[in-house]
């Protein structure tokens, strides 16, 4: 067998592997579940179904969801040591892989989801937010939800008035009394994940409703800020051409979100370029294993 690379995308939806040979060809595409706390054990169970010439790879590019957290990185390293013991590694966040299969040279990316982050590269690297739904993430579908939790526990709580978006809420989980609907707020974030109230706000922002709207139109606006605020970093002038990427499923709302947020940043960087990524994360992080091994097929 040839010597082979690896990329690898470690998401909190799916875990992906890709080898290809050193000409850029790919050899093989896995793909499965994470691990529940995002560890490498689901490497380990994607491979034992799929076997291959571990021996053979030369280099792995892993983008790896939650690789800040405690022991994370020193977990995979280990893992990856292990099944591939002639390969060079490089760890990196995943949002970093996503940026590589989305943007050719320079630009920015924003990945915004359940959870929300800017990267970007010029003169020098910079990432804005993407700090934890807890205290970050501004505009994800995870700030929406959160942002819709408080303002419909004000109403029930009688601070302020009662709202058709407010019912929508109170019908999508089912009660209208303040401590159950915590109680049930809280299930269904474990069940459907943290940005489970963005349909409910999406029908509702589609119906015209003022309110849903206007949360969307906040959603847009924040994720501009961040875009202006690594722009800045990075040095681009304000007259400059650059691409702005948009990955991750809060995007497919639309223009709902898509309007405010091309609108606020084209107010001080006028030709900023929206765009869609040009490739998708395990290609990018195929990309840099190439790099890692002095090849730039593909």
């Amino acid at each position: 067998m040839p010597h082979l690379v690896t990329g690898i995308d470690a998401g909190g939806t799916n875990v992906r592997v890709r080898f290809v040979d050193q000409a850029g060809t790919v050899v093989l595409d896995l793909k499965g579940a994470p691990s529940p706390d995002l560890g490498p054990e689901s490497l380990k169970n994607i491979l034992d179904a799929n076997p291959i010439g571990q021996g053979e790879v030369r280099a792995i590019y892993a983008g790896i969801a939650g690789i800040s957290r405690s022991r994370m990185k020193e977990r995979w390293t280990t893992e990856l040591k292990t099944l591939f013991p002639n390969a060079a590694l490089e760890l990196v966040p995943d949002y970093l892989i996503a940026f590589h299969g989305a943007i050719k040279d320079f630009g920015i990316l924003v990945i915004a989801g359940t959870g929300s982050v800017i990267y970007g590269e010029y003169e020098g690297k910079c990432q804005v937010g993407g700090r934890g739904w807890e205290w970050g993430d501004w505009g994800s579908g995870a700030w929406i939800t959160s942002e819709l939790l408080r303002s419909t526990l004000l109403v029930l709580d009688g601070l302020t008035g009662r709202t058709k978006l407010v019912d929508a809420i109170c019908a999508e989980l089912g009660t209208n009394v303040p401590i159950e609907f915590c109680d049930r707020a809280r299930q269904l974030c474990q069940s459907k994940g943290r940005g489970f109230l963005v349909p409910t706000a999406l029908t509702c922002a589609c119906a015209g409703d003022a309110d849903a709207t206007l949360l969307f139109n906040n959603a847009g606006e924040w994720l501009a800020k961040q875009v202006e605020a690594a722009a800045n970093r990075l040095g681009f002038e304000e007259t400059q051409k650059f691409p702005v990427a948009t990955v991750g499923g809060l995007w497919e709302c639309g223009q709902i979100i898509l309007k405010p947020f091309e609108q606020y940043l084209r107010k001080k960087y006028a030709n900023a370029h929206v765009t869609e990524p040009l490739a998708s994360p395990i290609e990018g992080a195929t990309r840099q294993a190439l790099l890692l091994v002095g090849q730039t097929s593909i």
